[in-house]
């Protein structure tokens, strides 16, 4: 499937990953290893860090899930230092 993708360079070792659902009453679920979320992936329950060694790369990928089930296209952002 399609997916939308950010690539961002850190200069930190430590990045705070806030998500946002763009629809209201809407799960987040997510994955931290390049692979497709789905609604039993990780639920998103607040704001977490991410680390990085120098050279280090980190995908992490999220949907947004509504109550009866239909998912929305996957964004992923990608984090090199």
């Amino acid at each position: 499937p399609s997916r939308r993708t950010t690539e961002m360079r850190v200069t930190n070792s430590s990045v705070t990953v806030s998500l946002q659902a763009d629809v209201a009453g809407a799960t987040i679920h997510y994955t931290m290893d390049g692979t497709m979320p789905t609604a039993k992936s990780s639920p998103y329950t607040g704001p977490f860090n991410v680390f990085l060694r120098s050279g280090a790369k980190r995908d992490i990928t999220a949907i947004c899930v509504l109550s009866d089930g239909r998912a929305s296209t996957p964004t992923e952002l990608i984090l090199k230092r």
